[in-house]
């Protein structure tokens, strides 16, 4: 899958790196790591979206997610 800017941005500032970078094969392998640790997460999340009923069968996970966030935004 493919990220754009924003997103890979936005995945940066959820797990910044420890330390400056000092070539471009530790940027690389940075951004290997985040990939991982992001598709782990994903995972954990598409579970309990299903395990608490707000995941129905074939519907899509970042819509849902989008909606329950776009409700809490209207609550504040």
């Amino acid at each position: 899958m493919d990220l754009t800017n924003r997103q890979l941005k936005a995945l940066e500032a959820w797990l910044p790196p420890t330390e400056p970078f000092a070539n471009i094969l530790e940027a690389a392998g940075y951004r290997r790591n985040l990939g991982r640790h992001s598709q782990h997460a994903g995972f954990c999340l598409l579970v309990l979206l299903a395990e608490r009923g707000y995941l129905a069968p074939e519907s899509d996970p970042v819509e849902v997610l989008t909606d329950l966030l776009d409700q809490l935004e209207e609550r504040e």
